[in-house]
């Protein structure tokens, strides 16, 4: 069973005091982050759908990374930011329009670019502005871009409340994509995003192109992730004009829990408890005692996906290759 954070202040309200806890959402939150870099949890996986255009996709935030991934309906391999520099490997080239005497190479792999603090990155100049989605005033974002010119510049980049409007639909407060003034810095890169302590609702970094004054979003912040970053990957071979579609399994690197109906990504609520007592222990310098919670909220996860993967039939991985064993088990179909 699955729990939401409201569920959780309840349950955990009557004994958390006794651990030094004064914030029970902090302490939650504090120890979900820390279950999580435990293991490579299977209930930390979930499957999402990407519609795309050309090699480069970025998944949402609270993604780890890619586990497994099909695109166009083929799967592929992930590898990791090392194999474009291989001797002989792919590099950077665009193989789905090679220069002169290069091969174009299958799609078949699907490369790590790192991490990015925007979803998407413009290709042209462009000038920032951020909106909310409270109607409240929201503290303005640190923003370290590298200008045109080069030069690499940080400045707070003032936040426009979301639009409020009256029954007569007239605007009553906040600003509409469309009217917001960007700030005057024409930037090539976004480098860094840090979002103040103060700030309590989700906010959209749009961008506009100093061209064409073309405007769209680049990015959606959770106001409890002061650095976002986004793990961007690339599909080598994959044509730039055409449309990608994405079936990828990815680890989850658990966004806060901030309002109560938030769930839990761990199913039941003792593992979370026994790891806010591991961290007043761990405080306490009661280290063995610590340990003790934490490899009871290990086996107790543990024991959790065994009985989650149980199911009534095995699964047979026997490949039907030339010269393979699987080759023979087709010719003995009817045996």
């Amino acid at each position: 069973m699955t729990y939401t954070l409201g569920q959780l202040k309840k349950r955990l309200h009557a004994s958390i005091h006794a651990y030094g806890v004064t914030d029970v959402r902090d302490a939650v939150n504090r120890a979900v982050e820390n279950l999580a870099g435990l293991n490579g949890w299977e209930c930390l996986r979930r499957v999402v759908r990407i519609i795309t255009v050309g090699p480069g996709f970025t998944l949402p935030q609270g993604s780890a990374g890619l586990v497994r991934v099909c695109v166009n309906g083929r799967p592929l391999t992930v590898r990791g930011q090392d194999f474009r520099f291989v001797h002989s490997g792919p590099g950077d080239i665009d193989m789905s329009r090679p220069p002169d005497g290069f091969t174009p190479v299958p799609m078949r792999n699907v490369v790590d670019m790192g991490f990015k603090p925007v979803i998407v990155e413009p290709e042209r100049p462009f000038r920032l502005f951020a909106i909310s989605d409270s109607e409240a005033p929201q503290p303005p974002l640190r923003v370290t871009v590298t200008r045109t010119d080069g030069r690499v510049a940080g400045f707070d980049l003032s936040v426009y409340s979301k639009a409020k409007y009256d029954a007569l639909h007239n605007l009553v407060s906040g600003c509409e994509p469309e009217d917001a003034v960007p700030d005057d810095t024409q930037a090539q890169v976004v480098d860094d995003i840090v979002i103040s302590d103060s700030c309590d609702d989700y906010l959209t970094l749009y961008a506009e192109d100093v061209s064409t004054g073309e405007r769209f979003p680049i990015a959606v912040y959770h106001p409890e992730v002061k650095n976002p970053q986004f793990r961007r990957y690339s599909i080598m071979g994959a044509d730039p004009r055409a449309p990608v579609d994405v079936l990828a399994e990815v680890r989850i690197d658990p966004l806060p829990l901030v309002r109560d109906s938030d769930a839990l990504p761990f199913e039941g609520i003792d593992p979370v408890e026994w790891m806010i007592n591991y961290n007043w222990c761990m405080k306490a310098g009661e280290v063995d005692k610590a340990d003790k919670f934490k490899a009871q909220a290990v086996q107790w996860l543990k024991s959790c996906e065994v009985a989650n993967d149980s199911v009534q039939t095995q699964v047979i991985v026997n490949g039907v290759y030339q010269n393979s064993m699987g080759e023979l088990s087709e010719e003995a179909f009817n045996i």
